[in-house]
C-alpha cells in the first residue's frame, strides 16, 4: 500500500481544532440520528485510518534517526565477536576458587587415607592387646593349676610343709613370671611398632599438607596464567576479525552512499522527517479523530507515538480531544 508523501498543513491545523459541527447545539431527536449515522461512519473511518497509521508507523520506526552509518553497520554488527572483557581480579578469583576446591579435594583424600590406615594400625593394637590379656589368662590358669597340683600331691605324700612343697610353689611362681614377662614384653615391642607406624603416617599427612601448600600455590598461579593467556588470545583474534569486519561496514558505506538508496536515505536525513513525518502526522489526526474520545485519549498514551512524534504533537492532540469532550457533553 503506497501513501502519499505529501500535505497541507491548513488541512492538519483545521483537523486539529474543533469544527462548527461540535460547537453548535443539535436537538436531541437530530442528536440521536446523527450519532447512530456518525457511529457507523467512525467504525469504517477507524479501520482505513488505522492501516494508513500503521503504514507510516512503520516507515517511521525503519527511517527514524537512521544514519548511512548506522545502517552500514546494522548489516554487519551481529557479526562481530564480542570481546572478552574479563578483569585479571575476576580471573584470579576463578583460578583461586579452582585452586581452593583442588585443594580441598586433595586434601580430604589425604586426611581420609591417612585415617584409614590410622584406624587399621588401632585396630591392629587393640587385637594384640587382647591377645596378649588372653596369653596373660592362660599363664595364670596354668600357674594356678600347678599349684593346686602341687600342694594336692604334697598332702597326699604327706610333705604339705615340708621345704620340698615349698621350693616347687616357688619354681611354679618364677616360671609364671617368666612367661608373663616375656609377654609383656613381646607385647610391648609390637605395640610400640604400632605406634611408631601411627606417628609415621601423622607426620607423613602433615609433609604431605604443607607439599599441598605449595602445589596449591603452583596450580592457582598456573590457572591464572592459561586464564589470561585465553582471554588475550580470544580478544586478539576478535579485535582481527572485528577489524575485518570495519573494513566491510567502510566499504559497504561508500558502496550505500553511491547508490539510490543510500541517495535517497541521505536525503531524508538532511531533510529531516519531511514529508513522511508529516502524511505519519496526519494519518494519526485522522485515526484519532475517528476513535470515541475516551478510546482516542487511552490511545495516545501509548509510547510509540510520543516516541515517533513528540510531545508537541501528542499533546495537541490530546488537548484537542479534551475540548472535543467537553463540547460533547
Amino acid at each position: 500500500m503506497n501513501y502519499k508523501l505529501s500535505i497541507d498543513e491548513k488541512k492538519l491545523k483545521k483537523l486539529l481544532e474543533p469544527s462548527e459541527s461540535e460547537i453548535s447545539k443539535v436537538s436531541k431527536d437530530e442528536g440521536v440520528n446523527k450519532e447512530e449515522i456518525e457511529k457507523t461512519k467512525t467504525v469504517e473511518d477507524s479501520v482505513e485510518g488505522k492501516k494508513e497509521l500503521d503504514y507510516y508507523l512503520k516507515e517511521l520506526n525503519a527511517y527514524n534517526g537512521k544514519t548511512i552509518d548506522q545502517i552500514a553497520r546494522d548489516k554487519y554488527q551481529p557479526e562481530k565477536q564480542p570481546l572478552d572483557t574479563t578483569t585479571d581480579d575476576e580471573l584470579y578469583k576463578q583460578a583461586k576458587e579452582y585452586a581452593d576446591s583442588y585443594k580441598a579435594e586433595k586434601q580430604t583424600k589425604l586426611q581420609n587415607t591417612a585415617e584409614q590406615n590410622a584406624n587399621k594400625l588401632q585396630e591392629a593394637s587393640q587385637k594384640l592387646i587382647k591377645e596378649s590379656s588372653e596369653i596373660e589368662n592362660a599363664i595364670q590358669n596354668k600357674y594356678d593349676k600347678e599349684v593346686l597340683d602341687s600342694k594336692h600331691s604334697a598332702i597326699k605324700n604327706g610333705i604339705s610343709i615340708s621345704s620340698i612343697i615349698e621350693n616347687l610353689l616357688s619354681e611354679h611362681k618364677a616360671e609364671k613370671n617368666e612367661q608373663s614377662k616375656a609377654n609383656y614384653e613381646a607385647t610391648k615391642t609390637e605395640l610400640d611398632k604400632i605406634n611408631q607406624n601411627i606417628k609415621k603416617i601423622e607426620d607423613d599427612l602433615g609433609v604431605a599438607l604443607k607439599n599441598l601448600d605449595m602445589e596449591t600455590a603452583v596450580r592457582l598461579n598456573d590457572e591464572l596464567s592459561s586464564l589470561k593467556n585465553a582471554r588475550d588470545k580470544a580478544n586478539l583474534s576478535a579485535n582481527r576479525y572485528n577489524a575485518m569486519i570495519e573494513e566491510r561496514i567502510q566499504q559497504y558505506k561508500k558502496e550505500l552512499l553511491n547508490s539510490d538508496e543510500g541517495k535517497a536515505i541521505l536525503d531524508y536525513i538532511q531533510r529531516g522527517k519531511g514529508e513522511l513525518f508529516a502524511n505519519a502526522k496526519m494519518a494519526l489526526t485522522k485515526y484519532i479523530d475517528g476513535l470515541p474520545v475516551d478510546k482516542a485519549i487511552e490511545e495516545l498514551e501509548k509510547e510509540e507515538y510520543l516516541r515517533l512524534f513528540g510531545s508537541d504533537t501528542v499533546n495537541d492532540l490530546k488537548n484537542y480531544l479534551e475540548r472535543k469532550k467537553d463540547n460533547t457533553k
